[in-house]
């Protein structure tokens, strides 16, 4: 993760396309497919976009947080805190981080947090974030590929 946050440290903001695949432990032979992009700008502008099945937009303005313009209260851990991992900014008052390889760590969701997911698998090439497996807490899966970064 040491890698992925130098990469970053002088980046203003990023752009990177993703792939994801959904996998439901009740359905575990139907997995659903979604495509789209992600913007970060700092020091926290956040912008998750799905092309793929169908557009939908979540933004994080640095307070709060809008799914297709519509104002989203969530309990726990925000987005932008979740998925921090991408420019190598893993709270550890959130997550126990483990190094699993030199190019795969693991992030485990600190006890007595409430959140919709147990663990994030992510697995970095060349100082970027290649691919990250969000493990839910009812066992389901969410497979994400990143490509295409740009700075």
């Amino acid at each position: 993760m040491d890698s992925v946050r130098l990469e970053f440290k002088n980046k203003e903001s990023f752009k990177v396309q993703f792939e994801q695949k959904v996998t439901q432990e009740l359905f575990p032979d139907d997995p659903e497919q979604a495509s789209g992009r992600i913007q970060f700008t700092k020091p926290n502008q956040f912008e998750w976009v799905y092309e793929k099945p169908q557009k939908k937009k979540i933004r994080f303005d640095g307070k709060q947080l809008w799914v297709d313009g519509e104002l989203v209260t969530t309990p726990g851990i925000s987005l932008e805190e979740a998925f921090s991992f991408l420019w190598g900014e893993a709270d550890s008052k959130i997550f126990d981080i483990e190094k699993v390889s030199t190019k795969q760590f693991r992030l485990k969701v600190k006890k007595g947090l409430e959140t919709s997911f147990k663990s994030i698998d992510v697995w970095v090439e060349n100082s970027r974030v290649s691919q990250a497996i969000v493990h839910d807490q009812l066992d389901g899966s969410s497979q994400i590929r990143f490509f295409n970064w740009k700075f």
